[in-house]
Formats: structure tokens, sequence, C-alpha cells
């Protein structure tokens, strides 16, 4: 017999902890990763002779590949730890996924797209707030970028590692945009949209949530793409 959804046999290895814990990564993750932007836009913009990521000194001449490197794996560990967000929800039973659920709107952490608080149209706007700076945050990345090439001995565009390496960083924000997109996806599954008037009115308000996120996403976004396109020309 086909077992029932989110069964492992006769294990569940979905819970409210698992994907706390999940989120606490991604928490830990990106915030690195915005420390380390900061660090390589100051350092391009005052033409440091060397930069320092992770505890390790680099010379900037020779860094764009290392931290463009480090940038990619990020996003690479986004897109993956989302897709088990998405596994774990998807494999609760019924009561574990609401607390799930609510772990996952309600995680302290500032950048967390999946945040909703309430239908309230202020709340809505409000919980946009995480995920356009999640965006802006990619878009910054790629500034640095833009800025630390300026500044480096050999072009980064005239190397083919490095020109796979910074498609690759481009490449890795699109699938950790469909990996949250997933998230999403598994959780108006588990609400579902046949049953109480309350469930109902949830998947609504969150609906409008949702959109209100891409929204906002595309702001931050066309605000990250000048910004990278004018780091991009002061490169040049």
């Amino acid at each position: 017999m086909k077992p029932k959804h989110g069964n492992l046999g006769a294990i569940r290895i979905g819970s409210a902890t698992a994907v706390e814990k999940q989120l606490d990564q991604l928490e830990t993750l990106l915030n690195t990763f915005i420390v380390m932007v900061l660090i390589v836009l100051v350092a391009s913009a005052n033409a440091n002779k060397e930069l320092e990521l992770l505890g390790a000194k680099i010379e900037t001449n020779g860094a764009y590949g290392v931290v463009v490197s480090i940038f990619a794996f990020v996003f690479l560990g986004l897109t993956h730890i989302c897709w088990k967000i998405g596994d774990l929800i998807d494999s609760c039973d019924d009561p574990e996924a609401n607390r799930a659920v609510v772990t996952l709107f309600t995680h302290k952490w500032m950048l967390n797209p999946f945040v909703y608080t309430g239908p309230h149209p202020a709340s809505i706007a409000n919980c946009a707030l995480g995920a356009a700076l999640l965006v802006l945050s990619w878009w910054l990345g790629l500034a640095s970028l833009a800025l630390l090439s300026g500044i480096t001995t050999s072009p980064p565009a005239k190397d083919l590692t490095n020109t796979f390496l910074r498609y690759l960083y481009m490449g890795l924000g699109l699938t950790s945009l469909l990996a949250i997109c997933r998230v999403f996806k598994v959780v108006f599954a588990r609400i579902g949209s046949e049953r109480s008037g309350d469930e109902r009115c949830l998947r609504s308000s969150l609906t409008w949530a949702v959109f209100a996120k891409c929204l906002c996403s595309l702001v931050a976004g066309s605000i990250g793409w000048y910004l990278y396109y004018a780091f991009a020309h002061v490169g040049m």
C-alpha cells in the first residue's frame, strides 16, 4: 500500500524544531555574507592592497576568484537549506505542520523571506521587508564584485574561470529564488483550499503577502541593479 502523504515508513522526519534549526543556519550564513560584502565594498572603494575574509588575509589583486567563489557557495547553501525546509514541512503530520509553519513565519531572522504576522495591510507590507533586503543583499554582492574587479591587476572579465564563477553566482541567485518559491508552494499545499473558514482566510491573506514580497523584491532588485551598474562603471 502506498504510504500516506508525508510518511517515510513509520518515521516522521519533519518537525518545527528541525525547521527552526535550518532557519538558524540560514541566518548565520546570510549574516556572514553581508559582513563579507561590506568588507569587500570598503576594501575596493579604498583600493586597499589586501582584505580579510573569514580570518584570512588576501591580496586584493588576486582576491576576485576567492571572493566570488565564497559568494557563490553562500547561495548554493541558501538553495540547499531552503529545499530542505520545504521537504521538512512537507513531511510533517498535520499538528506538527502547523507548528513548523508558525516557526517559519515567525523566526527572528531579519531577512527571513517567509515571515508573516497577520492579514492587516500594514503587517503584510512590513513582512515584505525581509524578502526585499535579501534580494538587495544579493545585488550588493554582485556590485561589490564589480567594484573589486576594477582594482585587480588582471581583469576578471578576461579570465574564463572567474567569468564562470561570476555566472555561477548569478545562477545560484536564481536557484535560491526558486527554492524559496518552493517553500511557499509547500506551505500553501499544507494549508489546503477546502478546509475551515479560518484557513481559507489565511490562504487568501498569505497570497497577498507573497504578492507584496514579490513587489518589494522587484523594487529592491531595481535599486540593486542601479548600484551594480554604478559600481561596474566606477570599476572600469
